[in-house]
């Protein structure tokens, strides 16, 4: 009996896992400006390859180039800056430039997508430092609207939880080594922050997302964000159809299918009655229009089908003689398609 029941955990602990697996985002990089300070050493001395420290110890980021050049105990930012975490790719900028968006209470900034698109959810990445913050994340539209995200909580880069990337150290910014690193080999910690666009919204083009911290724990809390990353619906539709036969009437069927990023998919005809699955039935001649939604009830494509009447078949008919006479017999040969 005890090794049944644990038999049922294990399939429900599967069953689980394959839900969240199926209903995963793919997250992948945004291009975007608006970095105002470079707080990852790539280069000695740390003083020279940076322009900011990240709190009142004066600490600092490395890579993990700048981990090997002065013999540290480990860490360092992986070289490439691309972070994966599952489904989702992160990005973070080059070390030679600004690579962080350093935001302060009382003063926001603002992130710019290099070239406006469509998302249905976004995810910006980064940290808080001197213990958490409270932010506000404002996305803006290309038509000049704007919605806003509320009481985001921003978790010290020091012993958080969900992180998508820990465990890189950090040093002191000096002007010439030898570097300590602390926080290795579990901290710092970057944590993800998931903004999921209303129906609404994902009909228009993004712009650009305005960072406000709105509230801040220490004292001196300061926010640093390192990227954005995006899930863009990308559904494909193949369809079939049967045209309306020679005897006319209701017989043609259309057919639908949408595969993509979405969990499932949801279909709603244009008939009467309306009807709410892939294929639609009993359809005479016209067009039909089948509305296709993602998991979130939002529509993301249309596809318009004409059912036609099934052509008339030609018919040919060929005599073996010219000339037919009284008595006589000859061959007719009738060639063509039967309804």
């Amino acid at each position: 009996m005890l090794k049944a029941k644990y038999l049922l955990l294990f399939y429900l602990f599967a069953f689980t896992l394959s839900i969240v697996k199926v209903n995963a985002q793919t997250f992948t990089p945004i291009a975007v400006t608006g970095f105002n300070g470079d707080v990852i050493a790539e280069t000695s001395p740390a003083t020279a390859s940076t322009t900011i420290s990240m709190d009142l110890q004066q600490h600092i980021l490395y890579s993990q180039t700048f981990a090997t050049a002065n013999s540290l105990t480990g860490g360092g930012l992986i070289n490439t800056g691309t972070i994966v975490s599952g489904t989702r790719t992160y990005q973070l900028q080059p070390f030679t430039a600004n690579n962080a968006i350093h935001v302060q209470l009382g003063t926001p900034q603002t992130m710019t997508l290099t070239t406006p698109a469509h998302f249905s959810q976004l995810s910006m990445f980064g940290l808080s430092t001197e213990q958490s913050s409270t932010i506000s994340l404002t996305v803006n539209f290309t038509n000049s609207t704007s919605t806003s995200f509320t009481n985001i909580n921003v978790q010290d880069w020091f012993l958080g939880t969900g992180s998508i990337y820990n465990g890189f150290g950090r040093i002191v910014q000096l002007a010439s080594g030898p570097y300590a690193v602390s926080g290795y080999p579990t901290d710092p910690e970057m944590y993800p922050f998931d903004i999921t666009l209303s129906c609404a919204d994902r009909a228009k083009l993004v712009q650009s997302i305005t960072i406000n911290v709105t509230a801040q724990t220490g004292t001196n809390s300061s926010v640093f964000m390192f990227g954005l990353s995006g899930a863009v619906d990308s559904t494909h539709l193949s369809s079939t159809v049967t045209n309306v036969g020679c005897s006319g009437g209701n017989t043609g069927t259309a057919s639908v299918i949408a595969t993509g990023t979405s969990s499932s998919y949801s279909y709603s005809w244009n008939t009467t009655p309306v009807q709410f699955t892939s294929t639609a039935t009993s359809l005479g001649v016209g067009n039909y229009i089948c509305t296709i939604s993602d998991a979130a009830g939002c529509a993301v494509k249309n596809d318009t089908i004409t059912i036609t009447t099934v052509a008339n078949p030609a018919i040919t008919f060929t005599a073996t003689h010219d000339t037919v006479c009284n008595g006589s017999s000859t061959t007719i040969t009738v060639s063509g398609l039967s309804s």
